[in-house]
């Protein structure tokens, strides 16, 4: 099957809910059979997640529900620009999003590790700069509230995003099937510890100022662990 080739990305289009869910799938149709195939099942998750949130949007869960949309918008773009830095070969990339996002030959690891690592990039490494750039310190609190309401939409999307992805290698698969009632509260937990963190990363960046290399080294001693364990399951 030949390779699809992606096209970099008009960040600055992308400036609806439709047209982020939009650009997702048609990212996602791409990503399969293109070099960077192991970030599809973290972009389907993506997916599942935003759909909720749109949905939310729409049924009145939010009390702020412009800031959300616009808080969604721009947690985004951070991946759509590490995505066109991957394109372009870039030397910039956070180190996190380079261990998922640059092409590497070897043995396939679990999908579920590829999620987690594009988790902990977007998570451990962007969020807090999302909250920086976009909370008020007048209303902090108040969208605070609606952020945590985000949360609770991840943990009840968790059934989705397990149904979003399979798992090619018995193991992996053995787990994900049997086990799930086990497995799945445990990966929800981990990425709804990173978005904690990430809260008390921006107030530490409120406090101290940012610090580049704090987000550089947490995002790849996480990412090490990832690879560590996926190579181990994949033996």
């Amino acid at each position: 099957m030949p390779v699809t080739k992606i096209n970099s990305i008009d960040i600055e289009s992308i400036d609806t809910f439709k047209k982020l869910l939009f650009k997702l799938r048609s990212l996602d149709s791409q990503l399969i059979n293109s070099d960077f195939s192991r970030v599809a099942p973290f972009n389907s998750a993506y997916i599942v997640v935003t759909a909720a949130i749109g949905e939310a949007l729409d049924n009145g869960y939010f009390e702020n529900p412009k800031f959300i949309e616009n808080f969604t918008l721009c947690f985004s773009h951070y991946y759509f620009a590490a995505i066109n830095e991957a394109l372009a070969g870039s030397n910039d990339l956070p180190v996190a999003w380079a261990k998922l996002l640059t092409p590497k030959t070897g043995k396939r690891l679990p999908n579920f590790i590829y999620i987690l690592m594009g988790a902990n990039a977007h998570i451990n490494h962007d969020l807090s700069l999302v909250m920086v750039k976009m909370l008020d310190n007048d209303d902090t609190e108040n969208v605070l509230r609606d952020i945590i309401r985000v949360d609770k939409l991840l943990v009840n999307s968790g059934n989705d995003i397990l149904s979003s992805f399979t798992e090619p290698k018995r193991s992996p698969r053995f787990i994900k099937d049997k086990f799930s009632y086990i497995y799945l509260p445990m990966i929800m937990q981990v990425i709804l510890y990173w978005r904690v963190k990430a809260w008390r990363d921006y107030l530490s960046i409120k406090s101290n100022g940012l610090r580049a290399d704090r987000s550089q080294i947490k995002g790849k001693a996480i990412s090490n662990r990832l690879l560590w364990l996926g190579k181990s399951m994949s033996q």
